[in-house]
């Protein structure tokens, strides 16, 4: 009998120790794995930017013009130079990967926006001596896109970087030019694919494990072209035109950006 209750008591005291270990493990932490940046990612963006660009303007052939252009365009009754200053929305998208060791984070991006900015300008002259002059000139920078590297500082779900790399940009400008006492008109409407570099700062914050929140500042500068606006008028010399030459576009863009991670 004796022999019986004491194996009863280890039958037991055994499933008792069993249950408790069964239960410990069951209530053990479950530990999330540590937040990583590295992966890739696309989302989309919007929000502004600023642009400035100043133009050169000449003639085809000085030996066209000896009795007034090269006096007109020296005394500014022919502007020789304009500039335009614009600001306007852009939104677009970007795709990009990151890799993080320690804190550094590496990345590479490409965003393309749509944009519109626009601006224009009269150009009317009036000189004593010299045929009065009306003119207008317009730009619209249409999209810009950038490639750029990314390198940052972690500090676990915020990430601070720079960044930098090349800028592209489509414009389209615009120039007439016209004298009304002699019936002679030059214009062209020229749209170019510009390109350059850019660089800029931005932080971006994750919340959760795919989604994060980026607030970026670019500066971009695009290199500059050359278009001519030949004469549109019989009166006009044959072969004449005004060579528009467009200095660099300089600007900035500042966006907020969403972006998922897919892996």
């Amino acid at each position: 009998m004796k022999r019986i209750l004491l194996t009863s008591v280890a039958v037991i005291a055994c499933a008792g120790s069993s249950a408790l270990a069964a239960d410990m493990a069951l209530k053990a932490p479950v530990y999330a794995p540590a937040f990583s940046w590295t992966g890739c990612y696309a989302g989309f963006n919007g929000g502004g930017a600023w642009n400035s660009t100043s133009y050169n303007i000449g003639h085809n052939d000085p030996a066209l013009f000896p009795a007034f252009f090269n006096g007109a365009f020296a005394s500014g009754a022919t502007p020789s130079s304009y500039s335009l200053n614009t600001s306007g929305g852009i939104v677009g998208g970007q795709v990009g990967c990151n890799y993080q060791s320690g804190p550094l984070v590496y990345g590479l991006e490409a965003d393309a926006d749509w944009a519109n900015l626009k601006g224009s300008e009269a150009i009317n002259t009036a000189v004593p001596g010299f045929v009065p002059g009306s003119g207008y000139v317009s730009q619209n920078l249409e999209s810009i896109a950038t490639i750029r590297a990314r390198i940052g500082y972690a500090f676990d779900h915020l990430l601070i970087y720079g960044t930098g790399g090349i800028a592209l940009g489509n414009t389209n400008d615009f120039y007439r030019f016209t004298f009304p006492l002699t019936n002679e008109t030059y214009m062209n409407t020229y749209s170019t694919n510009r390109n350059g570099w850019a660089a800029g700062a931005g932080a971006e914050y994750a919340f959760g494990y795919n989604w994060s929140l980026k607030l970026e500042g670019i500066y971009y500068q695009l290199d500059g072209s050359a278009f001519q606006a030949g004469a549109q008028t019989p009166s006009s010399p044959p072969g004449a035109a005004h060579i528009v030459t467009s200095n660099a576009d300089t600007g900035w863009t500042l966006k907020v950006g969403l972006n998922y991670k897919v892996w």
